[in-house]
């Protein structure tokens, strides 16, 4: 139970290490894009009131969580290892044939709803 409390605090406690060819810059934006197209999916989302009513809230989540493709690509590019960007490459890949599954998915819950909007999409799983 107080497992992830733990992991939290030894991941605080660790000393930062970068290696030595490193693009500096890259290494600290990476997750920070990532953090931000992680956070920036849930703007669309009506939980009680939508951060922003968009009239295309479907279509912007998918663009926003295809942004997060990039993060994974600097953060192999950013170590200047082989090792590093090719495995980055690799779930750049991964993510791709992920997100044309997603695309899949939300294409037939667009064709059932009728609109783009999240509040149309929750209206209709009301009724």
């Amino acid at each position: 139970l107080l497992q992830p409390i733990a992991d939290g605090l030894k991941l605080f406690t660790k000393e930062p290490m970068r290696p030595l060819n490193a693009s500096p810059t890259l290494l600290i934006l990476s997750p920070i894009l990532a953090l931000t197209t992680a956070m920036l999916i849930w703007a669309p989302i009506p939980m009680p009131h939508p951060l922003s009513n968009l009239n295309l809230g479907l279509l912007s989540i998918l663009a926003i969580s295809s942004m997060a493709v990039n993060s994974i690509l600097w953060a192999g590019w950013a170590s200047n290892s082989k090792y590093a960007l090719i495995g980055s490459l690799r779930a750049v890949a991964q993510t791709i044939s992920y997100e044309v599954t997603l695309g899949i998915i939300l294409l037939s819950t667009l064709i059932l709803t009728g609109g783009f909007t999240m509040q149309l999409l929750t209206t209709t799983q009301k009724n």
